[in-house]
């Protein structure tokens, strides 16, 4: 007997309580097995779910589709890049971040990316395709996976960051059906306060998020403080104005209280200036915010320049000046081509020098 939900949600990695509440309600099995099911999908609880409810549950929900192809090890930070290869052969990249206090896992949320940011090699590749829920989640499968084999201490993924490849307000399904189960006590059950979406300032879909997930953090990225210039870094910035974004972002923390990241990569000679210290601080007063500085991460092919950590620090002191939460984040992974705008799948193989394992499909 087939349930209405599995024409559209094949993979068990989908489906959230209420599916499956649905789920056993159709199949005229009891409803108070559902939380021990979501706990035997995501292997998080120690519930038991009798024989019966696992057989018809794995006779209708397939498994992961996704594999990871290969791990690629920092040989500075520990921090690891994942390479996925998806159902249909694309290519995506997931990277696992190693803090003092916690382990955080950067995901994706598309194949590529439509955005064309001129200082990410990601933009490089264009759009091929939203990544659907399971897809999203699966990355968390296989990093936790990669941690249980490879990492002798226990170590779990404590942070979830939506800063990987693709714009994650362009992929409302995928991304708010992922948050959905990245939140679920029942499911993964990560606190809100350690998911992180980052965006590039696509307003529409970014207020659709907020709306429906306003307790997760929301990092901004800004990169420079006048229209014109912003807009040539980042062309999104054509579509949602800066003046409409910093509108948006002035109105959302004064009415919620809500406290923004705003992310601002430091390119030598093109947004690193006192003078821009100080109109960022200017158009900033108004809103709840604590500000990430990053320097640029080198690429192929590209006019950019990495700032020297001098002005960097010059920068960052200004803005500390100026009464803002500052902090200055050198890269991790970098050696790997895994940190901020270095995701790209073309050429992972012959970039890599510390690659530690291989999987073959």
């Amino acid at each position: 007997m087939k349930h209405p939900i599995t024409s559209n949600i094949l993979s068990r990695y989908a489906l959230t309580r209420k599916d499956i509440h649905h789920w056993l309600s159709h199949m005229n099995l009891s409803s108070s097995h559902s939380r021990s099911l979501m706990g035997y999908i995501y292997d998080t609880g120690s519930l038991s779910t009798p024989a019966k409810y696992r057989d018809l549950f794995d006779n209708t929900f397939t498994h992961a589709s996704s594999k990871l192809k290969q791990a690629v090890a920092s040989s500075c930070d520990k921090s690891v890049k994942l390479m996925i290869q998806l159902k249909d052969n694309e290519l995506i990249e997931a990277v696992i971040l190693r803090e003092k206090t916690r382990i955080s896992l950067c995901v994706s949320s598309q194949v590529g990316c439509a955005l064309g940011c001129t200082f990410c090699a990601t933009a490089r590749m264009g759009w091929k395709r939203d990544l659907s829920c399971h897809e999203i989640i699966e990355q968390w499968l296989i990093a936790k996976d990669w941690l249980y084999h490879h990492d002798h201490t226990n170590s779990t993924i404590s942070n979830i960051v939506f800063m990987g490849m693709g714009e994650p307000c362009q992929n409302l399904k995928g991304v708010m059906a992922a948050l959905d189960i990245f939140l679920d006590p029942w499911a993964i059950a990560i606190a809100p306060r350690r998911i992180t979406l980052s965006s590039s300032g696509y307003l529409e879909g970014l207020q659709a998020i907020y709306q429906k997930f306003p307790h997760i953090n929301y990092a901004i990225s800004l990169h420079s403080t006048q229209q014109t210039s912003r807009a040539a870094l980042m062309p999104v910035s054509r579509i949602f104005p800066l003046c409409k974004l910093l509108d948006y972002l002035k109105e959302t923390s004064q009415q919620d209280k809500k406290t923004f990241f705003i992310q601002y990569t430091l390119i030598a000679g093109v947004n690193d200036t006192t003078q821009d210290a100080q109109r960022l601080a200017e158009i900033l007063r108004p809103i709840r915010c604590k500000i990430n500085l990053l320097t640029f991460n080198p690429i192929e092919n590209t006019r950019f320049k990495t700032p020297d950590k001098a002005s960097v620090f010059l920068f960052g002191k200004y803005l500390k000046e100026s009464g803002y939460q500052v902090s200055i984040r050198f890269s991790k992974g970098d050696d790997i081509d895994a940190a901020c705008g270095q995701l790209i799948t073309k050429s992972i193989a012959q970039r890599s020098k510390h690659m530690i394992q291989e999987h073959r499909s």
